[in-house]
């Protein structure tokens, strides 16, 4: 009978690690027995996201605001009732230090916040507004909770959810809102993240101890950084795969740092993508060990593209081919004029421009191929 229970447990992990994280953790509410096999079976989770007052877990999302509203009405129904994103005074108006409302595993953002601290009028009660939204379904709940706070409701349910895990979670979708403050999180929590996701580039340093660094992320969308920025050499932006980011430039500056991730992807080109930085990127192409597939994508006005069609040819002797291309902004079997270079025997380097709606603008592609 003993010899039986290993292969009982491990089937039960297999059959949990096929469930969704909210069944899960139903189940181990409801079956103390078998806790030590949900806490132990891999948990995939779609999408996490974190904002100011609200975590999203798959499509389940917990939203919470401080708000006051006159002792002799009633909080769900008072036309008098004011809600704040923010919920970091005391009960004489005081601002709150976030350092010294940290719990363990929680992540410091930042220390910055707006002055939005302001003192709770007499006679006025304070509540939490918490809403419940199943992104799936539409449905939503809203309860005013006393007594609590939003940093406690929000540590409560990624402790619920995301705690007492003793294995590494897996993440595809990471997005991250928080400009400052904390992110309530549970102790000794690991994530295996595939896409993270944030306009706040202080957010990799200060979560990338809850990252598996043996797991690099397949793409990073960092919003607007500026390009001479630190994060753009941190090991988690030079591991991931596909980088994306809308490049800030200062006064005088000397264009895009080198980048080594196989695919990059610039969304504010307003501000980088004229015809000597793209020039300049396709000469380091040249001389770098680009594998076969990596790529380099950016918009660019019609006429720095022509620009650059003209500097290829003549100062680095490309040939012009007619292609055929399958981007998503490129119908099937559409062909492209491309200007190709040869890397080495093998590889060749393609350089094409494909035109958006507008006929003024387009996406420009650099790209290692087959020997062409």
């Amino acid at each position: 009978m003993e010899s039986s229970r290993p292969l009982a447990y491990e089937s039960l992990k297999n059959i949990l690690k096929h469930l969704s994280i909210d069944t899960r953790n139903k189940l181990r509410h409801n079956y103390p027995e078998i806790r030590t096999a949900e806490s132990s079976a891999p948990l995939k989770i779609e999408r996490l996201e974190f904002h100011n007052g609200e975590i999203v877990i798959d499509n389940r999302k917990y939203r919470f605001y401080k708000s006051i509203c006159p002792m002799n009405e009633n909080p769900a129904s008072s036309k008098n009732r004011q809600d704040f994103d923010y919920d970091d005074i005391d009960e004489i108006g005081e601002m709150e230090n976030f350092v010294d409302s940290m719990t363990p595993g929680d992540v410091l953002i930042s220390t910055h916040r707006p002055n939005l601290a302001r003192r709770i009028p007499d006679l006025f009660s304070h509540y939490i507004k918490y809403v419940f939204e199943n992104l799936k379904t539409g449905y939503t709940n809203t309860k005013y909770l006393k007594n609590t706070r939003v940093r406690t409701c929000l540590k409560n349910i990624a402790v619920k959810m995301l705690g007492g895990r003793s294995s590494t979670i897996q993440v595809k979708n990471l997005v991250n809102g928080v400009h400052d403050g904390v992110i309530s999180l549970p102790e000794n929590l690991k994530l295996q993240v595939q896409n993270l996701s944030t306009n706040y580039a202080g957010f990799i340093e200060a979560f990338a101890p809850i990252l598996d660094p043996d797991f690099p992320l397949e793409s990073l969308n960092l919003g607007n950084v500026f390009t001479d920025s630190p994060w753009l050499q941190h090991n988690l932006t030079k591991k991931a795969k596909i980088l994306k980011f809308g490049p800030l430039m200062r006064p005088h500056h000397e264009g895009l740092p080198p980048l080594s991730n196989y695919g990059i992807d610039l969304r504010a080109p307003w501000n980088v993508s004229n015809a000597e930085d793209v020039i300049g990127i396709v000469k380091r192409w040249m001389k770098s060990d680009r594998e076969n597939g990596s790529f380099f994508k950016t918009t660019i006005c019609r006429a720095n593209h022509e620009t650059v069609r003209e500097v290829l040819k003549s100062e680095l002797g490309a040939i012009s081919k007619i292609i055929e291309m399958h981007e998503v902004n490129c119908p099937e079997h559409q062909t492209v004029e491309c200007q190709s270079l040869q890397i080495n025997e093998l590889l060749s380097l393609i350089v094409y421009w494909i035109p958006l709606e507008d006929q003024f603008k387009g996406d420009l592609h650099i790209k290692v191929v087959d020997a062409v």
